[in-house]
């Protein structure tokens, strides 16, 4: 795996297709709500097939620079996507990647499912698949009945401006 950086803040892993494809098809991997990295066997099988695959990092989580959830979250993912075409350079060495994609698809799930979905609504991306999306928080309430209105007590652990993204999945909190 090879590791780059987008807009000086957004640091990702990728890797090149094992092998040439008459069409250069980049896969964009949205990770749930950020935890440890761990797709990078699926990078590896995807790649396998002959996809470039880009496992980016939000904004904010792990080795990212800038603020967590300051901004949607498929936001990180269309910054990515918008740097594709200037090529992927390697962090430690600098070596070089010529990216020219023909199609873009965005894989995401959870978390990173609603940002996928999102990424829908760019001309760029060809194809979204998201696996168990959140979409709406406020179901956490019904699916509870007494016992408290579940994401309100998770306000807690997150920033405001987590809450603010929230309404990109179509739930006002307050």
């Amino acid at each position: 795996m090879f590791r780059t950086r987008f807009k000086k803040e957004i640091v990702a892993e990728f890797l090149p297709p094992v092998r040439v494809r008459k069409k250069s098809r980049v896969i964009v991997l949205c990770d749930g709500m950020p935890s440890i990295p761990r797709k990078q066997g699926l990078c590896e099988f995807l790649a396998g097939r002959g996809f470039w695959v880009v496992y980016p990092r939000y904004r904010g989580a792990w080795e990212s620079g800038g603020e967590f959830l300051r901004r949607s979250p498929h936001e990180d993912i269309l910054d990515v996507i918008d740097e594709l075409p200037k090529g992927l350079v390697e962090s430690a060495f600098g070596q070089k990647f010529a990216v020219t994609p023909d199609e873009i698809f965005v894989i995401g799930g959870s978390f990173g499912g609603a940002a996928a979905i999102l990424c829908s609504l760019d001309s760029r991306v060809n194809k979204v698949v998201a696996n168990c999306p959140v979409t709406d928080w406020a179901i956490l309430d019904r699916s509870i009945g007494e016992s408290g209105n579940v994401a309100r007590k998770l306000c807690g652990l997150y920033s405001r401006g987590f809450w603010k993204c929230l309404s990109f999945v179509g739930c006002e909190l307050g």
